[in-house]
C-alpha cells in the first residue's frame, strides 16, 4: 500500500506501452479515416461509413439546435461545410505533431473542431480494440492479458500501490492514491479492475466497487466511462466497443484538447489540492506541455515531496528545462539543495523502468 500521498500524472508515452498510438501516429491514424477523394474534390463518401454517418447525424443536430430545421434534413450547403473540413484535416495534419496541435491551429473553424473531435473519439476506441489489453466479442478480458501486460508500467504501477496489502485491506487500497490522466482512453481503469479481481480473487462487482474508491481524473475526457465507473446520465460504453451515430457525438463532445480551458472548474480544483498535499509526484509518458503544468499547478505547495519523472528519449539538452518546470511543483521553501536532489528525471528509463530503478524509494514510507 502507498503510505505517502502519492500523484500519478499519466501522458500519452504512457500508454504507449499496451499498443496505444502517440503524437504523430496518432494523427496519420485519423488522417487515414478520410478517404483521398477529398484532396481532389471527387465524389464519393468522406470517410470510413461510421464516420460519414455520424457527421451526417450531427450535422443534422446542430441546425436543429440553431433552430434552423425541425426534420432530420440536411442542408447540402451545411454537409459541404463539414466535406471540407474533412479536407483540410486530411491535407495538412501531417504537418502538424498532433491532432490537438492541429486542431488549436483551426480554432475557429466549429466544423472541423466538431470533426477533429469524432475523429478522435472514433480512432481511440479503434486504439483501445487493438491494444494489448484484448477483450473477446462480448467485450470481456482475456486471460492472457496479464503476460502481454507484465513488462508494462501498468503491472508494475499496480504491483506498487497492492505491495503488502492483504485482501482483507482492499478496501483502503487506493487511500494515498491519486492518478491524473491526459488520455482519452480507459486502458489503465480496465486493466486496475480485472488485476483487482486476479490478485485478491474477488468478483467483478467486488472489484468495481474498490475502484470507485480510485481518484483518477481524466482533465480532456474519456471516450466514455466504462460501465462500473458511469454515473446516471453519463454514456457508458465496454472497453474496445466502438459506439457511432449519437452516442459517438455525445463521448465526442465530451473531449477537450490541451490548449481548450477546462470546464470543469471542480474537477481541476480537486485535482490540484491532490498535488498541492502530495509527497510523491510521478509524471509517467508525460510530453511537458506547459499548458498542462499549469493545469496541474496549485497555488500553494503544501509539503515537500520528491518527484519522479520519465523522459524518454527526449535529447539530453531538453533535460535543464525540463528539470527547471518540475522545480516549480517544489515548495517555495523547500529544503532541496541547488541540484534539486528531490526531482528524479531520467531520459533512460521507460515508464516501466523507472518503476524497477527506483524500486526502494518509492516502496519506503
Amino acid at each position: 500500500m502507498l503510505m505517502r500521498p502519492t500523484v500519478f500524472v499519466i501522458g500519452a508515452g504512457a500508454s504507449y506501452e499496451a499498443g496505444f498510438p502517440v503524437g504523430y501516429t496518432l494523427a496519420k491514424n485519423i488522417s487515414e479515416l478520410f478517404n483521398s477523394n477529398l484532396i481532389t474534390n471527387q465524389p464519393g463518401l468522406m470517410a470510413v461509413e461510421e464516420i460519414s454517418q455520424t457527421i451526417h447525424a450531427y450535422a443534422i443536430q446542430e441546425r436543429i439546435r440553431k433552430g434552423v430545421i425541425q426534420t432530420n434534413a440536411v442542408n447540402t450547403d451545411d454537409f459541404r461545410l463539414y466535406r471540407e473540413a474533412a479536407r483540410i484535416l486530411k491535407v495538412g495534419i501531417h504537418l502538424s505533431n498532433s491532432i490537438d496541435d492541429f486542431l488549436h491551429l483551426h480554432s475557429d473553424n466549429s466544423e472541423l473542431q466538431a470533426l477533429g473531435k469524432l475523429s478522435i473519439a472514433y480512432a481511440i476506441q479503434n486504439a483501445e480494440k487493438r491494444s494489448y489489453l484484448r477483450t473477446d466479442f462480448g467485450g470481456r478480458w482475456l486471460p492472457d492479458n496479464f503476460l502481454q501486460m507484465a513488462s508494462t508500467f501498468y503491472t508494475k504501477m499496480f504491483k506498487l500501490i497492492t505491495r503488502g496489502v492483504l485482501k482483507r485491506q482492499i478496501s483502503d487500497i487506493f487511500r494515498n492514491c491519486t492518478i491524473i490522466s491526459f488520455n482519452y482512453d480507459r486502458s489503465l481503469e480496465f486493466f486496475f479492475l480485472h488485476a483487482l479481481m486476479a490478485l485478491y480473487n474477488i468478483n467483478e462487482n467486488e472489484a468495481s466497487e474498490i475502484m470507485k474508491t480510485l481518484a483518477i481524473f481524466h482533465p480532456y475526457g474519456t471516450v466514455g466511462k466504462l460501465p462500473f465507473m458511469a454515473n446516471n446520465g453519463e454514456t457508458a460504453s465496454y472497453y474496445g466497443n466502438i459506439l457511432m451515430g449519437d452516442p459517438l457525438i455525445q463521448v465526442s463532445k465530451d473531449i477537450a484538447t490541451y490548449t481548450e480551458k477546462i470546464r470543469d472548474v471542480e474537477t481541476v480544483e480537486r485535482l490540484r489540492s491532490a498535488v498541492s498535499r502530495c509527497e510523491r509526484l510521478m509524471f509517467l509518458g508525460f510530453g511537458f506541455h506547459e499548458q498542462n503544468l499549469s493545469l496541474l499547478k496549485p497555488a500553494t505547495m503544501a509539503t515537500e515531496r520528491e518527484i519522479y519523472a520519465t523522459a524518454y528519449g527526449i535529447p539530453s539538452t531538453n533535460l535543464p528545462t525540463i528539470r527547471d518546470l518540475l522545480s516549480k511543483f517544489l515548495p517555495q521553501n523547500a529544503s532541496w539543495p541547488e541540484n534539486r536532489k528531490g526531482i528524479n528525471l531520467s531520459n533512460e528509463h521507460t515508464c516501466a523502468d523507472i518503476f524497477e530503478a527506483f524500486y526502494f524509494p518509492l516502496g519506503r514510507s
